[in-house]
C-alpha cells in the first residue's frame, strides 16, 4: 500500500491563512501539535480543521481567536498580510508587551514606594490616557505600566492600616488597566492573571467599589476567552447580591451594576437566551436613567452611561445575527456623547460588520473610515475590523474602492 505523501512544511510563514495555521502548528514547542489534537481543543471535527488548513473552509472571527490562542500566535498573523499587509516577523509593540508581562510576574525592574495619594493620582492619570483618544495610547500606556506596577507593589508593602488599604485599592484599579491592555494585545493568558491580581488587591482593600470592579473585570476576561457560561454565572451572581442595595449604593457602584447587566446581556445572547439578554438591557437602561436623575456623573473606568446602553442594544442584535436590527439601533447612537475611544471604535467596527452582512458595503466602508479617523491604532487592534476589511477587499466596487484602499493603507501603517 502506497505511503501517504506528506505536504512539506515551508521554512517561513506562508501567505495563505490556512497554510499559516499548518506552519505554526508544526512550529509549536515543546512539541508540534497534531491536527486531531487541535480539532479536539477547538471542539470541531478533524475534517473541518483540515479544511481550514487547506483553505476550502474559513474560520469565523471567534474561531480565529481560539486558533491564535491554541497556536500561541497573535491573531493578526492569520488575517494578514493578504488582507492588510501585516508584518509577520514580529508583532507590533512586542518589546513593550514583554516588559509589561515581566512586571506582572514580578521579574521586571524594581521601584521605590510612594505615598498612597501619589499612587492613586498616577493610576488615575494613566487610566485617563487609556480612555482618551490621544494617538499612540498603546505605546504610551505600555511604556509606563511596568514601572507603575513595580511602584504599586512596593507601595503596598511599605504601608499599613488605612494607607495600605488605599494602596491596595489603587493597585486593584491599576491591574484592571493591565488586563485591558493585555486583552487588547491578545495576551489572554496573563490578562487573566492581571484580572486575578485586581481581585486580590480589591479584597485586601476591603472596598466595595474595587470588589465590584474586579468582579466585572474577571467576567469581561472570561467573555474574551469565550467562556460565556462562566462569565454569565459570575455576573448574575454578583448582580443578585448587589441589586437589593442599589438605593444606598454610590454612583460608581450603581454604574458598575449597570455595566454588569450590559455584559451579562451579551453573554446571555451567546448562550441562546435572548429574553434574558433583553431583560438585562432594560435593567441597564433604568440604571443609566437613575444616574442621570441623581445628577451623578456617569463616568467610571467601565464608561457606563445611556450611550453605552444603546451601543450594547445594537451589539446584542449583532450577536443574534439580526443585522438589519443591529444597523437600525446602531444608527441611533450618538458617539459624540461617548468619551471612551475604545467604545467608539468598537461600535463603528460593529456597525461596519452589520452593514456588510446586511448587504450595504458602501455604508460598511464609511463606518471603517470613521473608525480609523478616530483611532487607526485602536481599529487595527480589533480582529473584527480586520476580518471585515478582508471581506470587503475581496471584490471591492469602484464606488468605494478608493476609500477602502485608504483604510487598508492606514491599518497597515497602524499595525
Amino acid at each position: 500500500m502506497a505511503k501517504k505523501q506528506r505536504v512539506p512544511v515551508p521554512a517561513s510563514p506562508p501567505t495563505r491563512p490556512g497554510a499559516r495555521m499548518a506552519f505554526y502548528r508544526h512550529q509549536h514547542r515543546p512539541t508540534k501539535l497534531s491536527q486531531q489534537l487541535c480539532a479536539d481543543v477547538m471542539g470541531v471535527s478533524v475534517s473541518l480543521w483540515r479544511q481550514w488548513e487547506y483553505g476550502t473552509r474559513t474560520p469565523d472571527v471567534e474561531q480565529w481567536l481560539g486558533i491564535a490562542d491554541l497556536l500561541g500566535q497573535p491573531v493578526k498573523r492569520f488575517i494578514g498580510p493578504g488582507a492588510i499587509g501585516v508584518d509577520l516577523a514580529q508583532p507590533a509593540g512586542s518589546a513593550a508587551v514583554k516588559a509589561v508581562r515581566d512586571a506582572l510576574y514580578g521579574i521586571g525592574p524594581q521601584s521605590s514606594a510612594v505615598a498612597a495619594a501619589v499612587l492613586a493620582a498616577d493610576v488615575a492619570a494613566l487610566w485617563g490616557q487609556w480612555q482618551g483618544n490621544a494617538a499612540g495610547r498603546y505605546a504610551s500606556v505600555g511604556a509606563q505600566l511596568p514601572a507603575l506596577i513595580a511602584t504599586a507593589e512596593a507601595t503596598v508593602r511599605s504601608l499599613d492600616g488605612d494607607e495600605r488599604r488605599a494602596a491596595h485599592r489603587s493597585a486593584s484599579t491599576l491591574y484592571q488597566l493591565v488586563w485591558a491592555y493585555a486583552r487588547a494585545r491578545g495576551a489572554h493568558n496573563w490578562a487573566l492573571l492581571a484580572a486575578d491580581k485586581s481581585r486580590v488587591h480589591a479584597e485586601n482593600a476591603d472596598d466595595p467599589e474595587s470588589l465590584i470592579t474586579a468582579t466585572w473585570g474577571s467576567a469581561a476576561m472570561l467573555s474574551t476567552t469565550h467562556d460565556a457560561d462562566a462569565s454569565y454565572s459570575l455576573l448574575r451572581g454578583a448582580i443578585g447580591r448587589l441589586e437589593s442595595g442599589i438605593a444606598d449604593a454610590s454612583a460608581v457602584e450603581v454604574a458598575l451594576i449597570g455595566q454588569m447587566n450590559l455584559l451579562s446581556a451579551v453573554q446571555a445572547v451567546r448562550l441562546r437566551r435572548p429574553d434574558e439578554a433583553l431583560a438585562a438591557l432594560d435593567v441597564a437602561g433604568r440604571i443609566a436613567r437613575l444616574l442621570v436623575e441623581r445628577g451623578n456623573p456617569p463616568w467610571t473606568i467601565t464608561a457606563f452611561d445611556e450611550t453605552n446602553v444603546m451601543i450594547h442594544r445594537a451589539t446584542v442584535e449583532l450577536e443574534r445575527s439580526r443585522y438589519p436590527q443591529a444597523v437600525r439601533l446602531g444608527e441611533l447612537v450618538d458617539l459624540t456623547a461617548c468619551r471612551s475611544v475604545e467604545r467608539r471604535v468598537a461600535h463603528l467596527v460593529h456597525m461596519a460588520h452589520s452593514y456588510r452582512r446586511a448587504g450595504q458595503d458602501m455604508a460598511a466602508v464609511t463606518m471603517l473610515v470613521q473608525a480609523v479617523e478616530d483611532s487607526a491604532e485602536e481599529t487595527g487592534s480589533l480582529i473584527l475590523a480586520r476580518e471585515t476589511v478582508h471581506q470587503l477587499a475581496r471584490k471591492p466596487r469602484p464606488a468605494y474602492a478608493p476609500q477602502l484602499r485608504r483604510v487598508l493603507e492606514t491599518l497597515d501603517m497602524a499595525s
